[in-house]
C-alpha cells in the first residue's frame, strides 16, 4: 500500500497547498501589510524603542537610503572605543561589555571583579544535565542543541515562573555563564557521534574568563595562547549585541509579550538566530570559503577568485549567493552618546535617530575582526583566511594602531 506522503502524492499535495494559499503581491501594498520584516522600500519596520544598543548603517537623503560606514553603539559607547580601550590596556573586555549592556553603566574594578566571579561560579550545569540532555540526544547543529538545552533548564529552576525583575536578572546571568559550557559539551558530543572523532570532556576551570573557558573546554590539551583568547574575547564583544530590532531580539520580545517564562523566550531567540538569514549566515561564510578552496587552485589569488565567484559551475548547488540578508526590523535609539570615564581621547560618537538594518558599505565589526594578531600561537593559514574574509589581504597586528 503506497504511503500517503509518497513522492508523487506529496508533490501534488504541496502544489495544492501553494495554489490554495498564494497571496497576490499587490494586496500587501493595498492593505499596508509588511511582508515579514521589511517595508516595501526594503527598510526595516519600526519594532520599538531601546536605549541598550543601536546599529547605524545608513541615512535617508532626499528619500533615498545612503549607506555610511557602520556604527555599533552599546549604551551610548561606540564599539570602536570599547575595543580600542581594552586593547590599549592589554586585557579582556567581554565581561565588562556584558555588565554595561545589562546594567547601563561601565563597572568599577570591584563591580567587575564580583561580576566575573559570579559568572564563573554559575557555569556548572545541573547534576545529570549533560548526560540526559546532551550525551543522550546529540545534534548535528550546535545552535539547535543550545536552544533545546536552554528550554530544558526550565525544569531545574524552582523560580522558573517568577516574573520579578530580580529573578529575571538572575536567570539571564545564569544563562550567560552556562551557554559556553553547553556549547562546548554539545560540540564534543557532535564530534564523537557525527564526525567519528574523539570526545574529551574537561572539568570547568573557575579561574578562567568566558573566552578562556571556551578555548579550554574545546581543546583536547586545554592549551591556548593569550593572543588566541584575546582575539576570541574581541569577537565576543563585537557579537554581544546587535540592536533591539534584529530578528532574534524581536522574537524574544514577541514571546515575552505573552508573559511566558524567560527560558522559553530565550530558546526561541536562539532558534531565530540559527537561521541562515541571521546568525546562521556565519557558517554559510565558512561553507563559501571551503567551496572556494575546493574549486579554486590558487584561492588566495584575487583575480582567480573573482573569475570563479560570478560564474559557478552549472548545477553546483554548493555555491553560496552573496545576498545573505539579515531579517531585521528598525528600532529607534533614544540614549545620547557618552564618553568613557577617565580615558583621555576616548570618544563616543553620537548615534543618530535613524532606524534600520545595516546597509553600510562595511560591517562595523569587520575592522576589529580583521585586526588579527600574528605570531606564535596562531595558525598562519587561518590568519590569512580571516584577512580575506574581513577585506584585508594582510591582517593588521592587534596593537598596530
Amino acid at each position: 500500500m503506497p504511503s500517503f506522503l509518497s513522492g508523487a502524492n506529496i508533490t501534488g499535495l504541496c502544489k495544492e497547498l501553494k495554489d490554495n494559499s498564494a497571496i497576490e503581491p499587490n494586496l500587501y501594498e493595498k492593505y499596508h501589510v509588511k511582508r515579514g520584516l521589511r517595508n516595501s522600500d526594503g527598510t526595516g519596520v519600526v519594532a520599538g524603542i531601546t536605549n541598550i544598543c543601536n546599529v547605524h548603517g545608513y541615512i535617508m537623503n532626499e528619500g533615498e537610503r545612503e549607506p555610511i560606514p557602520g556604527q555599533l553603539i552599546y549604551r551610548g559607547y561606540n564599539i570602536n572605543d570599547l575595543v580600542a580601550n581594552v586593547e590599549a590596556e592589554d586585557r579582556f573586555g567581554y565581561e565588562e561589555t556584558t555588565f554595561l549592556l545589562l546594567f547601563g553603566h561601565l563597572p568599577n574594578p570591584k563591580e567587575l571583579q564580583n561580576f566575573c566571579t559570579y559568572l564563573s561560579l554559575k557555569r556548572d550545569l545541573p547534576t545529570g544535565f549533560v548526560e540526559d540532555m546532551i550525551l543522550k540526544a546529540p545534534s548535528k547543529n550546535i545552535m539547535n542543541k543550545l536552544a533545546r538545552s536552554v528550554l530544558a533548564l526550565y525544569s531545574y529552576d524552582d523560580e522558573c515562573e517568577n516574573k520579578g525583575i530580580e529573578s529575571e536578572m538572575r536567570t539571564a546571568i545564569s544563562l550567560i555563564s552556562k551557554l559556553p559550557v553547553i556549547m562546548a559539551n554539545a560540540y564534543q558530543v557532535k564530534r564523537r557521534v557525527f564526525d567519528n572523532a574523539s570526545m574529551i570532556m574537561h572539568p570547568i576551570n573557575y579561574e578562567e574568563n568566558t573566552a578562556q573557558c571556551i578555548l579550554s573546554l574545546l581543546r583536547p590539551d586545554r592549551q591556548y595562547s593569550k593572543i588566541e583568547a584575546q582575539m576570541l574575547d574581541t569577537l565576543l564583544m563585537l557579537q554581544a549585541e546587535h540592536g533591539g530590532g534584529n530578528n532574534s531580539t524581536f522574537t524574544c520580545r514577541v514571546l515575552t509579550s505573552s508573559g511566558t517564562d524567560p527560558y522559553s523566550a530565550y530558546s526561541s531567540a536562539i532558534c531565530s538566530l540559527k537561521g541562515p538569514r541571521h546568525g546562521g549566515a556565519n557558517i554559510k561564510v565558512i561553507n563559501m570559503l571551503d567551496n572556494f578552496k575546493a574549486n579554486i587552485k590558487h584561492w588566495d589569488n584575487e583575480g582567480e577568485v573573482a573569475d570563479y565567484a560570478p560564474h559557478p559551475p552549472q548545477g553546483d548547488k554548493r555555491r553560496l549567493g552573496s545576498h545573505l540578508r539579515h531579517g531585521t526590523r528598525r528600532i529607534y535609539r533614544i540614549r545620547p552618546a557618552r564618553r568613557y570615564p577617565q580615558k583621555e581621547g576616548f570618544r563616543a560618537r553620537q548615534g543618530q535617530g535613524y532606524r534600520g538594518r545595516v546597509q553600510a558599505p562595511r560591517d562595523y565589526r569587520a575592522p576589529h575582526s580583521r585586526d588579527i594578531p600574528r605570531g606564535e600561537g596562531l595558525d598562519q593559514d587561518y590568519v590569512r583566511e580571516c584577512g580575506y574574509v574581513f577585506g584585508s589581504r594582510l591582517p593588521y597586528a592587534r596593537h598596530s594602531r
